[in-house]
């Protein structure tokens, strides 16, 4: 592993984790049969939409499916862990190229 992916992988993966982690304890948190329920359910779902709206409708449907929530919620992490990460790598070599004026194959 070179000097320039290692932070992005670092910082992308808790990133992620935390995101997804969020929207997945806010999914399983939906009925107020939860130990977590509360307020705080709502502004945390619409934070996190875009990682668990499938993972929303499957709990509505059928309140019992947390194992496949939690199936889907992985999916989502690691899809949502490639994107940040390359997201995070792309802007790591312009800021190489910015600071050398040209892109040095041996930093990447």
């Amino acid at each position: 592993m070179n000097k320039v992916m290692l932070p992005q992988i670092k910082m992308s993966f808790f990133i992620s984790l935390a995101y997804v982690g969020l929207g997945t304890i806010s999914v399983l948190s939906i009925y107020p049969s939860s130990p977590l329920y509360g307020a705080w359910v709502v502004f945390a779902l619409l934070i996190t939409l875009p990682v668990n709206f499938i993972s929303v409708g499957i709990m509505y449907t059928n309140p019992t499916a947390s194992g496949i929530v939690v199936i889907i919620q992985v999916i989502y992490f690691l899809l949502f862990w490639l994107i940040l990460y390359s997201i995070l790598k792309r802007r790591a070599q312009k800021r190489i190229v910015d600071e050398n004026g040209n892109m040095n194959k041996e930093d990447l």
